[in-house]
């Protein structure tokens, strides 16, 4: 048998047993052009410094390359998230009443928005980012019993202030 065979086979059997790894999103981290960095949490609106924020982003990032869930486990997660209507969304300057309401948020939408990390059993933590004035960025630790959130934690927050 050939490598690539037995490649093919190793593969096969690993999704049939479920085992596939959930691949987490890359949450782009950074401040844009007229932001201002904000520690809003655990210190509570504290000016932050850029490099506060940087060292938030880069930890984040090394903290979500790898989810620790299968592919089965992530979905039943991020279902739970989407029921609980995790997500908001602002915008990014004072909302101009000439807009268009935003569309629903998806399913698929949550999918490419939060990245996940297992904890333990039924406890993940989460980042993620969203509009409201700026963009926020927010790192939590959830509990998910029974597909539903049965508890959250926020654990740290920065923003991208912009003036709204």
């Amino acid at each position: 048998m050939n490598l690539f065979a037995l490649l093919w086979l190793v593969l096969g059997i690993s999704l049939a047993l479920g085992t596939e790894r959930w691949k987490n999103p890359v949450i782009p981290c950074a401040l844009k052009e007229n932001e201002d960095p904000v520690k809003q949490f655990p210190y509570g609106n504290d000016t932050g410094t850029a490099a506060g924020m940087q060292e938030f982003c880069g930890r984040m990032r090394d903290r979500f390359s790898q989810s620790d869930l299968s592919a089965a486990e992530a979905r039943e997660v991020y279902a739970a998230l989407f029921a609980a209507k995790w997500l908001r969304e602002g915008s990014y300057g004072m909302p101009s009443p000439d807009l268009p309401p935003t569309k629903p948020l998806t399913l698929d939408d949550y999918k490419k928005r939060i990245a996940l990390r297992k904890v333990d059993n039924n406890s993940y933590e989460v980042y993620y980012s969203y509009l409201n004035c700026g963009t926020n960025y927010e790192y939590a630790q959830v509990w998910v019993e029974g597909g539903k959130v049965s508890r959250q934690e926020r654990l740290e927050a920065w923003s991208g202030s912009y003036p709204c």
